[in-house]
C-alpha cells in the first residue's frame, strides 16, 4: 500500500509505503504542524503500521520538517547522503531564509547511506546518487518480495503498486525538475543525473511534489 500526504506550505509529499505485514517505509516526513502529523499518525495507528525506516531524498526544509517528530514517535533516523549535511544541520536557517518559524532545535543524526542496495523487512532499496537540486540528492528504487496482488484503491486514497517504483524528491517530477537556483543547485549536474534517470527501466515515478508519472512518460529535457 502507498499513501501519499500533501505537507507544509510547499505541497510537498511524504509518502509511506507498506507491505502486507504493514512494515512501513517513510519517504520525506514534511510535516510541518500539528495537524499534518495527527493526520500521518493516525494513519499509522489506525492500520496497526510499524515504520521501519525514514529515508529522505534530500534535505530541503520541505522534506525534512518531520524528521524531529519521526525520530521521537518512532525511532527512525532518516537516511540521508552525506553531501546533504550542511541543508539538514541548518533547518531553522532554511525556515528564516523563507520567512517561516522554526525552532532551532538539533535533528538527530542521520544515517549514511549505503553504496550497495540493501533490504529493509520485504523492500528491496537502491539508493540512487542524482545530484543537482542539491548535492546529496537521491532517488529510491524500491522493489519488493511481498506477494501481495497489485492494484488500485481509489475510493480509499490508497493505492496499491507495481514495483519497482522510483520515489524522485525534488530531481524529476511530473513534466519538469527540480530547481538550480538554491544553495548547492548545480544545473549541469541535474541534467547528467536525469540522463542517468532516462536510462532505467519504465516503472512508476513519485515525486517530492505533484503527481505521480512513469519513466516512459518524460521527456527528460
Amino acid at each position: 500500500m502507498l499513501r501519499t500526504f500533501y505537507c507544509n506550505p510547499f505541497r510537498e509529499c511524504t509518502y509511506l509505503l507498506s507491505d502486507s505485514e504493514g512494515r512501513t517505509l517513510v519517504v520525506d516526513c514534511g510535516a510541518s504542524d500539528e495537524a499534518e502529523w495527527l493526520r500521518q499518525e493516525n494513519y499509522i495507528k489506525d492500520r496497526h503500521l510499524t515504520v521501519c525506516a525514514h529515508l529522505l531524498t534530500h534535505a530541503h526544509l520541505d522534506h525534512i520538517f518531520g524528521v524531529r517528530r519521526m525520530y521521537d514517535t518512532y525511532g527512525a533516523r532518516p537516511y540521508l547522503h552525506s553531501a546533504d549535511a550542511f541543508l539538514y544541520r541548518r533547518l531553522a536557517a532554511q525556515a528564516a531564509a523563507f520567512g517561516l518559524p522554526w525552532d532551532d532545535m538539533p535533528l538527530p543524526d542521520f544515517l549514511p547511506l549505503p553504496e550497495a542496495p540493501f533490504r529493509i523487512a520485504s523492500f528491496g532499496i537502491t539508493a540512487l546518487h542524482t545530484p543537482g537540486h542539491t548535492p546529496g540528492g537521491v532517488c529510491y528504487r524500491i522493489d519488493s518480495t511481498d506477494d501481495e496482488p497489485t492494484g488500485d484503491s481509489a475510493a480509499s486514497g490508497i493505492a496499491t503498486t507495481d514495483f519497482p517504483l522510483l520515489f524522485t524528491g525534488d530531481t524529476l517530477f511530473q513534466g519538469g525538475f527540480g530547481r538550480t537556483d538554491l544553495p548547492g543547485g548545480d544545473f549541469p549536474a541535474l541534467m547528467q543525473s536525469l540522463r542517468s534517470l532516462a536510462a532505467l527501466p519504465d516503472m512508476p515515478v513519485y515525486p517530492g511534489h505533484g503527481y505521480p508519472t512513469r519513466i516512459a512518460q518524460e521527456h527528460f529535457f
